[in-house]
């Protein structure tokens, strides 16, 4: 869906002359910042007050994320995201999806407008959307050997990058206008505060629950509760609500 629509929107105004990366990136930095400061605030609070055994490396953590290179990061620290729910895992483990989606938003909108400027036509630049895709997932099939841990090609950018270009192809030849009203409801559905703060609640509880702090899941959920939408951050699904 980020690649999607990212690119749809680019592709819009790249034909109207009205693209600008300083409009672009400050719109992304504004989106994306305020809650994700917000989040490794709290988050770090937590650690500090009740999961004391987190603390180390917290500063890393918490430097890699605001700079976007997390993932690289648990990466080369060994940090294996199939062995997360051991007892000290990190409430940040599954920011590595936003560090991919930020690289994506700084790099794509460059690559995007040079081709558009080199090839005009945009079956050329969907062309060069399916190699780039095809090299990412051959890569991933090239690092993937039974028996050993798959962390580095999970957390990988140039290994998840065929998804995100899948969803960029897509805007090429079926661009969001063409889609029917019932799918754009449903696309606008999904992205409401409400689904995305009971998914965030469900995590943080369950974390709390697992790590062994049940007494304080009430109080830490019920005050935050209508702060925590900035959570879903650490979600699967955040970007859905940064696109535009």
């Amino acid at each position: 869906m980020s690649g999607y629509f990212i690119t749809g929107h680019i592709i819009k105004r790249v034909k109207l002359n009205q693209f600008s990366f300083k409009e672009f990136y400050i719109k992304r930095i504004k989106r994306i910042y305020p809650q994700l400061i917000s989040v490794l605030a709290l988050t770090s609070t937590y650690i500090l007050l009740f999961q004391r055994q987190l603390l180390h490396n917290l500063y890393q953590i918490v430097l890699t994320n605001l700079l976007g290179v997390y993932n690289f990061w648990q990466i080369l620290n060994g940090q294996s995201y199939f062995e997360r729910f051991a007892q000290d895992e990190s409430p940040f483990i599954h920011l590595w999806t936003l560090s991919i989606e930020w690289q994506y938003y700084l790099i794509w909108p460059i690559v995007l407008v040079i081709l558009f400027k080199l090839f005009k036509k945009i079956s050329y630049v969907a062309s060069f959307t399916v190699v780039i895709a095809a090299l990412s997932a051959g890569l991933m099939a090239f690092l993937y050997h039974p028996g050993i841990d798959t962390s580095r090609i999970y957390y990988g950018t140039d290994t998840r990058l065929f998804a995100l270009m899948i969803g960029s192809l897509l805007a090429m030849i079926w661009p969001s206008e063409k889609l029917s009203k019932k799918c754009i409801f449903i696309c606008e559905m999904a992205n409401k505060p409400i689904w995305r703060c009971c998914i965030s609640c469900f995590m943080l509880d369950e974390y709390l629950v697992r790590n062994g702090s049940a007494k304080w899941c009430a109080l830490f959920v019920g005050n935050v509760g209508v702060f925590i939408d900035i959570s879903s951050i650490s979600c699967y699904y955040y970007p859905s609500c940064i696109f535009l």
